[in-house]
């Protein structure tokens, strides 16, 4: 602008001459101030550091103030010739620009050297599978060694490659420029011999992953450009064999391990969507070339067609299931908390398994990001409450059915008031209360303590009478021991003395610890004496 205004304004410096001796002042400024920017040292230094990424970018910036400026002076030109018909700035840009655009050519070229540097330096970590990988892989390395020589070369040059001054760039740039070009040669000639060492389509996708960056260099990509129609073909073949297994399953689909039937029929169409969907992504990635020949549009058209009849699936069997939840799930969630067995009397959580199913396929649902129907989230958002339910149900229930498993025809009427005040309280579960029910927390509570108390009455009891006859059996042990050898009477006489008293001894001291535990039991069962 400030330029624009001389021109109009001085009565000097408006002339070409003076116009070209400006802006070439102007652009020395401008490489002057961009060399110390990004000096040839700072950029060797980086890639030294392994920062060439940093390198590219410092070089961008380069190049887009040096293109904003003459960008700027065009369209100041325009302007100036629109404002200045009769002294427009009728100059060459060659005149103008000469030196900037060796530069600028200079920072393009040095821009190739580090993006050639990022891309050549991820050999150092590629390892090739297969049955040839570790052939293969000490090809790889070998070239990245030849790379790191070619690199290691081009840096002992004795100037600043900055420098656009420095002639002798030139030369040295396309001697490096040849070595890459043969290792590129050698390098396309391994990613081609690995390809044809994978034995699936998403195995040869995440090889091409593997060297993503360099498969866009022109020599290696042309190298495998008949590997990629391949690539097509056989990504075409798998889509028939999903295809084939899409409608051989459709109907019994394979359900994973643990998995509810709705939910697995969808993970397994899922499992399918993904099996085509993520090569088809990678396969559109190619050079436009490969995608506009007949067999990619076929096989661009049978993914299309595969992709709407696995959608359609998913969505048919997402509607049969909501329509199922919506008939069902409400019944199921007004019957009765619990049922009994009327001939044992045995109790079980009435919680359908119908509802079970209900829970874990939303549960899946979610994961797998699918809508669920209104009915069943509703359901679902209580599932916590469920859970909780009828894990203490489950406790009642044990509790009761051991009380009536273990208990003796002899031992109920003692055990009758407490078990006809525990069926007393879960009569409401038997009969009037629901899943939808209020105050089911309270009920499970008071259900609760009763239980435990029939139970602890249950365990007493039996404890007690366990420790009687363990004391009783005591007493079984015969009077007289046969000796092995012949005892004279008054010896023997003598011992059976004491042996009888200390058997009335154990026989008072036992005694008392059975009346003992009757007391408790009596105790327990509120029996008098």
């Amino acid at each position: 602008h400030i330029i624009l205004l001389i021109w109009k304004n001085s009565k000097h410096y408006n002339i070409p001459a003076r116009l070209v001796v400006l802006m070439r002042e102007i652009c020395n400024s401008l490489i002057k101030q961009a060399t110390k920017y990004v000096s040839g040292e700072q950029i060797f230094t980086m890639i030294e550091s392994e920062e060439a990424n940093l390198a590219v970018t410092m070089l961008k910036t380069t190049l887009s103030v040096c293109g904003a400026f003459k960008s700027t002076y065009f369209d100041y030109k325009t302007t100036a010739n629109a404002e200045c018909p009769a002294n427009p700035w009728k100059i060459q840009n060659n005149a103008l620009f000469m030196r900037l655009d060796s530069f600028l050519e200079r920072c393009h070229d040095i821009l190739d050297l580090t993006q050639t540097i990022v891309q050549f330096t991820k050999l150092a970590k590629i390892e090739v599978g297969g049955t040839k990988g570790k052939t293969l892989t000490a090809s790889i390395k070998q070239i990245y060694e030849d790379f790191h020589h070619a690199v290691a070369k081009f840096k002992a040059v004795p100037y600043d490659i900055m420098d656009v001054g420095a002639k002798a760039f030139d030369d040295d740039f396309y001697e490096f420029r040849c070595s890459i070009k043969e290792l590129e040669r050698r390098l396309g000639a391994v990613v081609s011999l690995a390809f044809d060492d994978c034995s699936n389509v998403y195995g040869r996708f995440k090889l091409l992953d593997s060297f993503e960056g360099l498969l866009e260099r022109p020599i290696i990509q042309d190298e495998l450009e008949k590997k990629y129609i391949g690539l097509v073909q056989s990504y075409g073949q798998d889509l028939k064999t999903v295809q084939e297994l899409f409608l051989h399953y459709r109907d019994q689909c394979p359900i994973a391990w643990n998995l509810p039937p709705i939910a697995g029929a969808l993970t397994w169409c899922r499992g399918l969507q993904e099996r085509i969907e993520i090569p088809y992504i990678k396969l559109n990635l190619l050079d436009r070339a490969i995608l506009e020949r007949e067999e990619a549009k076929e096989v661009s058209k049978v993914y299309l067609t595969i992709r709407a009849s696995l959608q359609e699936f998913e969505s048919q069997k997402i509607e049969e299931w909501g329509r199922d939840v919506e008939q069902s799930s409400h019944s199921k969630l007004k019957l009765p908390l619990l049922i009994r067995n009327p001939e044992s009397r045995l109790l079980t959580v009435n919680f359908d398994p119908a509802l079970v199913r209900l829970l874990r396929e939303v549960k899946y649902f979610l994961l797998l990001g699918l809508n669920v129907p209104d009915t069943a989230l509703d359901i679902y958002q209580q599932v916590e409450t469920f859970r909780a339910w009828t894990g203490n149900l489950d406790l009642i229930v044990n509790m009761n059915n051991d009380v009536l498993n273990i208990l003796l025809p002899v031992e109920r009427p003692l055990a009758l008031p407490y078990l006809n005040k525990f069926d007393a309280m879960i009569e409401k579960g038997l009969s009037t209360m629901n899943w939808k029910s209020n105050g089911i927390t309270e009920f499970i509570q008071d259900s609760m303590e009763q239980v435990q108390a029939v139970s602890e009455v249950m365990r007493t009891m039996k404890n007690n009478l366990k420790g009687i006859n363990e004391q009783l059996m005591q007493y079984t042990k015969p009077l007289i021991v046969r000796k092995s050898k012949p005892v004279a009477k008054d010896e023997f006489e003598k011992d059976h003395k004491n042996f009888v008293k200390e058997r009335y001894t154990e026989i008072k001291e036992g005694g008392k610890n059975i009346h003992t535990m009757v007391k408790d039991t009596n105790k327990v069962l509120r029996v008098s004496n």
